[in-house]
């Protein structure tokens, strides 16, 4: 079944999930806290947009 999502939600996706792999490797290699705050709060952001989803009684966006 292909997703349903528009291909530029589905790319940004993407790119996302490679910019914070690649940060995470960063961060790994070379811990800074500044490093971890990026990912922290992209973390925040994604979790921010999840609970304003349900709150409005929609079913979270298949990635």
């Amino acid at each position: 079944m292909d997703n349903p999502l528009p291909a530029d939600i589905k790319q940004n996706v993407a790119n996302l999930g490679v910019f914070i792999f690649n940060h995470t490797m960063k961060t790994l290699i070379r811990p800074e806290p500044g490093k971890l705050t990026t990912l922290i709060n992209i973390n925040r952001q994604i979790a921010a947009g999840l609970r304003a989803s349900a709150a409005a009684g929609q079913a979270p966006a298949a990635g």
